[in-house]
C-alpha cells in the first residue's frame, strides 16, 4: 500500500504537471518546469536540471525515459528551508535494502503520472474495463512502451486486486501485480490462466506482433472485461 509520503509525492507530480497545463510533450514539459531538454548518448538528469534523453531510443521509449528523468528532478525539488521529497524518502524509507533502486522505481511511477494522466486512464478504463486491450490502447494513446502502460493500469487504483503480464513467444517478459500475487512471473512460460486462476482473465493479442500477448487478471468484484 502507498504511504503518506508517496501519496504526497505523486500529488506533487500532478500539481506540477497542472502548472504546465498538462502538456503531453516531454521537451515542452521540461521547459515549462524550468528544466532544459537535450538529446545525448544516455538518458539522465543533472543537478543543473538538464534532462538528457538517448538519441537511439524509439519515440515511445524516449518519452518514457524523459518523463523518468523529469520525475527524478521533481522529487529533488525543494522550497528554501524545506527538505525535498527525495530527502524525506531517504529518511522515512531508510530501511529499504537498496535506496537507489527504490528511487528508480518511484521515478517510474512518477513518470507514469506525467505520461498517462488520470483522466486518460479513466477514459480508457471506462471504454475497455480492466483488460489486455486497455493496456494496449493506453500505450497507443499515450505513445509509451506497453510495459509502462501495464504498470500504470495495475497501480492505478489502490482498491483493485490485479496482476498483469506481457509475453512474447510463450514466455513472460514483463509482469506487475498489486494486492495479489500472480502465480507466474518473469521468464516463466505463459500458463493457461483459466486453469491456474478462477478469477477474471483478459488476454489480448497485440496487433502486428506475432505471439505477443497482454494479460490482465483481476480478483473479486473488479473482474476483467
Amino acid at each position: 500500500m502507498m504511504d503518506d509520503v508517496l501519496h504526497d509525492l505523486f500529488l506533487y507530480h500532478v500539481a506540477r504537471h497542472a502548472e504546465a497545463e498538462f502538456t503531453p510533450e516531454m521537451p515542452e514539459l521540461a521547459r515549462r518546469l524550468g528544466m532544459r531538454y537535450r538529446v545525448g548518448p544516455d538518458s539522465l538528469a543533472t543537478p543543473e536540471r538538464v534532462v538528457y534523453v538517448r538519441a537511439d531510443a524509439s519515440a515511445p521509449q524516449r518519452r518514457s525515459e524523459a518523463a523518468h528523468e523529469i520525475s527524478h528532478l521533481l522529487t529533488a525539488e525543494a522550497q528554501p528551508g524545506d527538505p525535498s521529497y527525495e530527502e524525506i524518502i531517504r529518511w522515512y524509507h531508510a530501511s529499504v535494502p537498496d535506496m537507489q533502486a527504490h528511487l528508480e522505481v518511484l521515478a517510474d511511477h512518477g513518470a507514469d503520472r506525467l505520461l498517462m494522466p488520470e483522466a486518460l486512464v479513466g477514459a480508457i478504463l471506462g471504454h475497455c474495463g480492466y483488460s489486455g486491450r486497455a493496456v494496449w490502447e493506453l500505450a497507443r494513446f499515450a505513445d509509451v512502451p506497453t510495459e509502462d502502460a501495464l504498470r500504470r493500469l495495475v497501480y492505478f487504483d489502490e482498491s483493485v486486486k490485479i496482476g498483469g503480464f506481457i509475453s512474447h513467444g510463450g514466455f513472460i517478459q514483463s509482469a506487475f501485480s498489486k494486492r495479489w500475487r500472480l502465480p507466474f512471473w518473469l521468464g516463466d512460460r505463459v500458463p493457461e490462466p483459466h486453469i491456474l486462476v478462477d478469477e477474471g482473465v483478459s488476454l489480448f493479442a497485440v496487433p502486428h506482433k506475432s505471439r505477443q500477448l497482454i494479460g490482465v487478471i483481476t480478483v473479486g468484484e473488479f473482474d476483467a472485461a
